[in-house]
């Protein structure tokens, strides 16, 4: 039996949760550790849409423009997901695999599409308009479709005419299963256009196209069992921008990034899991400047990546969580212009740990990612302006 202070404290934490902002909880929690199953599989493996049929969940965000919904229901033979305003839905299967889990946080419903590394033309941005998930079973085996299309849209008057911004997204994940292995293939498309004035000057048409696959513990095994992943992702577009004043610029770029990982995997049960898993990663940008005739590549190498997460029931109703990410990276950058060659290499270690919780009461859920510097030096509660929870999820399985 808990004593009774724990029991006021616990109820303290889990009231002063629901007043605290968040977003997508879970998974972040963990660390973004992919071989513990989430709900968040359906956005990358959309076939497990079935596991969490009769489900609605709301993400909550640091603000009330911040966030997303979605709602799942079905049959056993045909099930049916639609959410709103996530950000995700550009390039999703190597956000998946290199983020620490829903990097939408913040994003405002905006889509980086690349990420940071240099990415092949411009970050257009669309908002989400439609975002579907489809799943059924095929020979035996479940199936899903995710489809999701984004745009984004502003026109207004310039000095010298019209100054319009146009942006169109698209975005299809095909899924399934097979032999207790997780299979997605992911095509992406991106068309964004930029007048001033009448005249264009930035106009992108970037193209990608990824594959994945995940092979995690089968649930209610006393078994410790072997877990591993697998991604290949490879984005291109051609750019033609010009500055202000200047002459227009041609550029080709590409963006080419794999990651396999393998390590031990332990479920016993629904709510108690344990995942430890080590990984080789690489990504390669490449810009070709062909209208100032330069090169640059970047290429990082993550030798090894390493991925511990556990999920443990206190109780019957309270889960503990926590991950761990450590990544030694090394990068090589080149660039070659008419002039020469210049080289430039660094490598350092990366390290992140994360935690939160999870209450479950009856069919209600909730999530929690506890932000770092709370179990440091305390909330308000204890006379510290720190947010307690620094994402917040709430489910409800009906």
């Amino acid at each position: 039996m808990l004593s009774r202070f724990m029991r006021m404290f616990l109820l303290c934490v889990f009231l002063l949760s629901l007043a605290s902002p968040g977003f997508a909880a879970r998974r972040s929690s963990l660390g973004g550790n992919l071989l513990i199953k989430d709900t968040d599989d359906v956005f990358f493996l959309p076939h497990r849409v079935a596991d969490y049929n009769r489900l609605v969940t709301f993400d909550m965000g640091t603000d009330n423009t911040l966030g997303s919904a979605g709602i799942i229901f079905g049959n056993e033979s045909f099930v049916f997901g639609t959410f709103t305003h996530r950000s995700d839905f550009l390039g999703q299967i190597a956000n998946a695999f290199f983020t620490i889990g829903d990097a939408q946080i913040g994003l405002d419903g905006t889509n980086d599409y690349f990420g940071a590394v240099d990415p092949p033309g411009p970050s257009p941005g669309p908002y989400q308009w439609f975002d579907f998930v489809f799943g059924w079973e095929g020979g035996g085996n479940p199936w899903g479709i995710r489809l999701a299309i984004g745009r984004n849209q502003l026109d207004q008057p310039g000095a010298g005419g019209d100054d319009k911004n146009d942006v169109t997204a698209f975005d299809i994940i095909v899924g399934f299963e097979i032999s207790d292995i997780d299979l997605a293939a992911e095509f992406t498309y991106a068309g964004a256009k930029t007048d001033i004035a009448g005249t264009s000057v930035d106009e992108s048409s970037p193209v990608g196209f990824a594959v994945a696959a995940r092979k995690t513990a089968v649930e209610d095994s006393d078994d410790l069992q072997l877990g591993w992943l697998g991604m290949f992702n490879y984005t291109s577009a051609g750019r033609d921008f010009t500055p202000d004043g200047g002459t227009k610029e041609e550029t080709d770029r590409s963006l080419t990034s794999f990651v396999f990982g393998a390590g031990p995997v332990y479920q016993p049960h629904e709510r108690t899991s344990v995942s430890a898993y080590g990984t080789l990663e690489y990504n390669r940008a490449h810009a070709n400047d062909k209208t100032a005739s330069t090169k640059a590549t970047d290429t990082e190498y993550i030798i090894p990546g390493w991925h511990i997460a556990s999920e443990i029931e206190l109780a019957s109703w309270l889960q503990a969580r926590a991950g761990v990410v450590s990544r030694f990276v090394i990068t090589h950058d080149k660039l070659e212009t008419t002039a020469g060659e210049a080289k430039a290499q660094t490598s350092e270690l990366e390290f992140d740990w994360h935690t939160g919780l999870g209450v479950q009461l009856g069919d209600f859920m909730f999530d929690g990612y506890l932000n770092p510097s709370v179990l440091t030096t305390g909330t308000d509660l204890l006379g510290n302006s720190s947010q307690l929870f620094g994402m917040v999820t709430a489910s409800y399985a009906f």
